[in-house]
């Protein structure tokens, strides 16, 4: 039968020994969650400044890695490492400066078959029993603690000011799992046309996933690159790039990790309409007995008697969406029919045409070419007789010869003397 005196030494060491490996997985842990407090606030410092999308991987992995190190040592240190009542009595003796190792004698005397039952050991351990008040009954305290402790509250402190920092590290901790979220990017306006000079608003929302940063990378169609604008989020997480005035077609595409990057969308940059033909038919009032004249393409001056008839057809691009003609203080709408628009008006004096175009994004040209009519006036008919050439007082019996000259700037219907 075990003696009271063996069942508290054993109880004793037992106890000792639980307590210096609980200190030990402390003091483990507690430098572990320093380290990563640390690596934390390194990480927020370089965050808020660069807000690079593998810092929240390096965070989660650091984190994932000092769960896996704290477990994995306090199993260790509980199992492997764990020192023998014997080694512990040992190192209570020598924490205790005690030179006669009694406790590690009795503890070995006990333990081995062959003289756990001699009077000896039962002497050995009623003394040992006897001074157990002597020995510590807790290992000593680490040497660092206080660098610890001083180190927790910098931490403290700095956990508390960590709203201050934007964007926060903590908030995208789920970042490496974005890939498997659930919701798509939306790229807007995606692949559009716009007028010149317009003001084009990108934007990327990201569904439920929340990234730190993305990369734009815009390409215009001369080859030049806009290499990777790094964007941030705004306050719903989506990112936003503007361009202020577009003036030529470029391509443009997002880039985030851990998703595939969206297709590239394209922006055409329209300029405004321009005048590309312009044909003019006369006809001429019938009493002037000329056909339907054609001018040559592209010229819009010319002279025509007042009345005539003139249908002129202008070409522009395949976004005409109206035209008017502006003739002195008069506007006239023209057809629209593709690309080409006409309109059909008489000449009643001489003044200045042009065209004013507007194409289906609401651009209106400028700068048009005036163009410049001559109505040239119907003169009335002259007569002028010509022979006798004087005035004479003939006999009834005689007979003479009248000549009779009749002008007219475009021809003579018919003449009577009277």
């Amino acid at each position: 039968m075990i003696s009271e005196d063996r069942i508290q030494i054993f109880r004793f060491v037992r106890t000792y020994r639980r307590r210096l490996i609980t200190s030990s997985i402390a003091r483990a842990w507690v430098a572990a969650l320093f380290g990563l407090g640390l690596l934390l606030a390194i990480l927020q410092a370089i965050f808020a400044l660069f807000p690079w999308i593998a810092l929240p991987v390096i965070f989660d992995v650091a984190c994932l890695g000092t769960a896996l190190f704290a477990a994995g040592f306090a199993v260790v240190a509980a199992t492997v490492r764990a020192p023998d009542l014997v080694a512990t009595a040992r190192r209570i003796e020598r924490q205790a400066g005690i030179a006669n190792p009694l406790l590690s004698i009795a503890l070995e005397l006990s333990q081995d078959p062959r003289t756990a039952g001699n009077p000896f050991t039962d002497q050995t351990c009623s003394r040992v029993a006897s001074r157990l008040g002597d020995y510590p009954a807790s290992p000593p305290r680490p040497r660092f603690a206080i660098p610890l402790a001083l180190g927790a509250a910098v931490l403290a402190i700095w956990g508390s000011a960590n709203h201050a920092f934007t964007p926060r590290l903590l908030d995208y901790w789920s970042l490496p799992l974005a890939g498997v979220a659930p919701g798509g990017f939306v790229v807007t306006p995606g692949t559009t046309t716009v007028p010149l000079n317009a003001t084009v608003r990108l934007r990327l929302t990201t569904g439920s996933a929340r990234f730190p940063s993305c990369r734009l990378n815009i390409t215009e169609v001369g080859g030049e690159h806009a290499a990777g604008i790094f964007l941030r989020p705004d306050a719903l997480g989506a990112f936003n790039y503007r361009i202020d005035s577009a003036k030529r077609n470029f391509s443009y595409r997002f880039e985030l990790p851990g998703r595939g990057a969206p297709a590239a969308d394209s922006v055409t940059v329209v300029a405004p309409p321009v005048l590309a033909g312009l044909a003019v038919t006369l006809r001429p009032p019938l009493y002037t007995h000329q056909g339907i004249r054609r001018l040559p393409e592209g010229q819009g001056d010319f002279e025509a008697y007042a009345g005539t008839m003139v249908t002129g057809v202008v070409k522009s691009g395949p976004r005409l969406k109206g035209a008017r003609l502006i003739l002195g203080t008069d506007t006239l709408p023209l057809t629209v029919k593709g690309s080409s628009a006409s309109v059909d008006f008489a000449v009643r004096k001489t003044g200045n045409y042009t065209f004013a175009l507007q194409d289906s994004l609401g651009q209106h040209s400028d700068s048009l070419p005036p163009y410049h009519i001559e109505c040239v006036p119907d003169l009335p008919p002259s007569v002028q007789i010509l022979k006798p050439g004087v005035s004479r007082d003939l006999a009834p019996a005689q007979v003479e010869t009248l000549v009779v000259e009749g002008v007219d700037d475009i021809g003579i219907r018919s003449m009577a003397v009277k």
